[in-house]
């Protein structure tokens, strides 16, 4: 069987549960295919550029994959439109000082939240672990 990266950390959204996900990200599903589908695209430009780049960008993705699923596994996986959670974890902030700010910015933008891991569908850990695996 043949396996490919699915860009699962990147579809959050669309692993949420209907009832969690209901009026605050609308077309969930189509965002999140369009948001997959450009970090491939990126991917692909990258190793066209150059290799370097290419197991760069790799290495990012890999990361931001085993973030998502140690988020997961802590039950708090944040999802913030406005920040790079990636890049604040990068500079040291905690998961305490990301929570709070994106508390603060869901006051204005409700799509910055904190979730549950209960509040997905069971396939996304299994999504995030295959892609882990697959690359």
């Amino acid at each position: 069987m043949k396996k490919n990266i699915t860009y699962a950390r990147y579809q959050a959204i669309a692993y949420l549960k209907p009832d969690v996900a209901e009026g605050v990200y609308e077309r969930a599903d189509m965002v999140s295919k369009n948001l997959a589908f450009i970090m491939k695209t990126l991917l692909i430009k990258r190793l066209e550029s150059s290799f370097h780049a290419f197991k760069k960008s790799l290495s990012t993705f890999q990361r931001a994959t085993d973030r998502m699923i140690e988020m997961f596994e802590k039950d708090k996986v944040f999802i913030a439109p406005d920040l790079d959670i990636n890049k604040l974890l990068d500079k040291g902030w905690s998961d305490e000082d990301i929570e709070k700010e994106i508390n603060r910015l869901s006051e204005e933008n409700p799509k910055n939240r904190v979730f549950k891991a209960s509040d997905f569908k069971s396939e996304f850990i299994e999504a995030l672990r295959r892609d882990k695996k697959t690359h």
